[in-house]
């Protein structure tokens, strides 16, 4: 699942990437992080972000292998 947003301006948001537990390593979700890059990039995004929850150090491993920085930690 992959949910992408766009609002005005340069930033857009992956706000949700999910991967099936038996399908994760088959590089589903680097294909997806992929296909919202450039389906953001082609819509005049400079800047993709997005959020997980602080309880998910596999999401964490899994975005910083696909390039993603983090940036800042909030527990809300």
């Amino acid at each position: 699942a992959l949910d992408i947003e766009l609002d005005e301006g340069e930033v857009a948001e992956l706000r949700a990437l999910v991967v099936l537990q038996e399908r994760r390593g088959e590089r589903i979700g680097e294909h997806l992080v992929r296909a919202a890059e450039a389906w953001a990039r082609a819509r005049g995004a400079k800047i993709l972000i997005l959020r997980t929850s602080v309880t998910r150090p596999d999401a964490h491993r899994f975005y910083e292998r696909v390039g993603f920085v983090q940036t800042r930690t909030a527990r809300t």
